[in-house]
């Protein structure tokens, strides 16, 4: 917010400035010079600056606003998806069993994929701290430059400029529920393999590798998030 207000803010008043005073050069010059002028234009060209001044001098409060938004909508879905993952107990002792009918190779073999399997675990979950990092990092840069955008709000022929930044800030507000929503379908499998384990019999190595897997998928759809985001608002 200090970078928003005290560094971003000033170029942001010299655009709208240079905004207001084209929109002024530009009506008076449609009017032949003010000789058909009416005094209803000149009403319509202070309130339409007023309006501009106010949205950019509130636009920190209009840009936490969206994302007020998607922080309800964020936990209302972490509600429903919180509610529908309850997580299975399995035996261990069903585990104990599987391992001793295993032979030495076989076990050894399975030390060496699971030791395997755990780092490659490791590097998915530093992905997904670091993919969730970036998006922070994003939209912290949104929001210091959010003043430039707002400023060009007051002009029909800049205003896409200030209407595609406030659907990209949506788009992010949005990312939460999108990435709650990767995170329940990933324990909704987790769970599914749980219950599959608890059942009987199963292969160690395929276990690992659908495991394996469907981190896979939550990271890819953590990458993903953003695209789809901003491809439902059609923001680029």
């Amino acid at each position: 917010r200090s970078v928003s207000d005290n560094v971003i803010l000033p170029l942001a008043a010299l655009i709208i400035t240079f905004i207001l005073c084209y929109e002024l050069i530009q009506m008076i010059n449609e009017k032949n010079n003010m000789h058909d002028i009416d005094t209803f234009n000149f009403f319509k060209y202070v309130f339409k600056a007023a309006i501009a001044v106010y949205l950019l001098s509130n636009t920190f409060n209009f840009v936490m606003a969206f994302f007020d938004v998607g922080a309800s909508l964020t936990t209302s879905t972490l509600g429903i998806v919180s509610s529908s993952n309850a997580m299975i107990q399995v035996d261990s002792a069903e585990f104990i069993e599987s391992l001793k009918e295993l032979k030495v190779h076989e076990l050894t073999t399975l030390l060496f994929l699971t030791w395997l399997f755990r780092g490659i675990f490791s590097v998915l979950s530093i992905g997904v701290y670091i993919i969730l990092a970036i998006r922070m990092i994003e939209i912290y840069f949104y929001i210091s430059l959010a003043p430039v955008p707002f400023a060009t709000f007051g002009n029909k022929e800049w205003s896409n400029i200030g209407i595609n930044y406030s659907k990209v800030i949506l788009a992010y507000a949005l990312q939460g529920v999108l990435i709650i929503i990767g995170f329940g379908i990933y324990s909704e499998l987790v769970k599914s393999f749980l219950a599959e384990i608890g059942g009987g019999a199963f292969d160690f190595t395929k276990s690992l590798g659908f495991l394996i897997g469907i981190s896979v998928v939550l990271l890819v759809s953590l990458i993903k998030s953003n695209s789809v985001a901003k491809s439902v608002l059609n923001a680029h």
